[in-house]
């Protein structure tokens, strides 16, 4: 059982979500929630996929600068979705110890 401070603390998140994100809210509280609005993954999804047409393009024409440069690009779009990934569960920085 939740104690009454616990209770409100919760009671708080669930209307901070429900500010931000009426249709995510929806969905969490029916069991089966939905990619929430904010959530932007395909610029780096694009960028992985660039990144492997570099590399196939590459191979297609025996250049192993262009196949180099498209797997760095690939690897590049991988960290930058991970690190995306990584911070957006953290809480934010205020500067306060």
């Amino acid at each position: 059982m939740l104690s009454q401070d616990e209770q409100v603390r919760l009671a708080a998140i669930a209307a901070h979500i429900r500010a931000e994100d009426v249709m995510f809210a929806d969905a969490l509280s029916r069991g089966k929630p939905i990619t929430p609005r904010g959530d932007r993954r395909w610029p780096f999804q694009l960028i992985m996929i660039a990144g492997g047409l570099l590399v196939l393009q590459g191979l297609n024409h025996a250049l192993l600068s262009l196949i180099a440069f498209g797997a760095v690009v690939m690897v590049a779009g991988w960290r930058a979705d991970r690190l995306r990934r990584i911070n957006r569960h953290r809480a934010p920085y205020t500067g306060a110890s």
